[in-house]
């Protein structure tokens, strides 16, 4: 196997286990979007906007805001956008990694046991 093929496997295998931590911290999910109840329009959501507040909360899942009939927003509790972020942001960094390995911006092992303990020696 070369080196190459090696390091590009460690990044997946590394990411695996990133991602199978992340999945074991943060078990929670959104649930299925609801047609009846997870579409409203702008004018029933302003006028309620406290118990769509609370609904977001409680169900787990957005709230699509219409205008005219199509969509115009999306209400997401604090939790749901966290995660979100949390990946774009994990994924993002895989096609970083992988467009470096790709371009051969890389480390060997001993350039990176080196990086580690001269980052951990600070």
């Amino acid at each position: 196997m070369n080196p190459r093929s090696q390091r590009f496997d460690l990044l997946i295998i590394l990411a695996y286990i990133w991602t199978t931590k992340y999945t074991k911290i943060r078990s929670h999910h959104m649930k299925t979007l609801s047609i009846s109840n997870d579409i409203v329009p702008i004018a029933e959501f302003k006028a309620g906007i406290s118990k769509w507040f609370k609904s977001i909360q409680n169900a787990g899942h957005p709230l699509i805001i219409t205008q005219n009939g199509k969509p115009a927003g999306v209400l997401l509790s604090p939790s749901d956008y966290d995660e979100l972020v949390y990946k774009k942001s994990f994924l993002d960094s895989v096609g970083k990694g992988m467009a470096n390995a790709e371009s051969g911006k890389v480390y060997s092992t001993q350039e990176l046991k080196a990086a580690l303990v001269e980052r951990r020696n600070r």
